[in-house]
């Protein structure tokens, strides 16, 4: 097939196209590959049946879907467990919770009278380990 394009020199001297939006988006749409039918009609189309047939069941049955779940009762628990904790948000970071526990340690023997430190040194305790000061 002869492939011509129209040009045509413009005000500057160049070639430009000459065809109109139409003509070149039809040329675009003639080169791009076609698609091919894979089975002809004659294969395909059937006379004289109905492509929507009516099932038949009576008015008062009712059509449910009905979820059958494989997994034993262990088994659910479990995933729900571990769904619950993937959708949980950690409260503290793990080193910052491990800092608090030991600092909570500390005042908890210093309330309990396990230990007297003194004021300064659990204000400098917590400061260091929760980077501010409780009193």
């Amino acid at each position: 097939m002869f492939n011509y394009t129209p040009n045509q020199y413009d005000l500057f001297g160049n070639l430009a196209d000459a065809r109109t939006r139409r003509q070149r988006y039809l040329d675009m749409q003639r080169a791009k590959p076609q698609p091919i039918e894979m089975f002809a009609p004659r294969e395909v189309l059937q006379f004289g049946v109905n492509g929507r047939p009516l099932i038949p069941i009576s008015d008062t049955t009712k059509l449910e879907l009905e979820i059958q779940d494989p997994r034993t009762d262990e088994e659910r628990e479990r995933d729900w467990w571990r769904a619950a904790e993937a959708a949980t948000v950690p409260m503290f970071d793990h080193q910052i919770g491990d800092y608090a526990c030991k600092v909570l340690i500390d005042l908890a023997e210093a309330l309990l009278g396990f230990v007297e430190p003194s004021e300064d040194y659990l204000d400098a305790l917590a400061e260091q380990q929760l980077g501010y000061s409780l009193f």
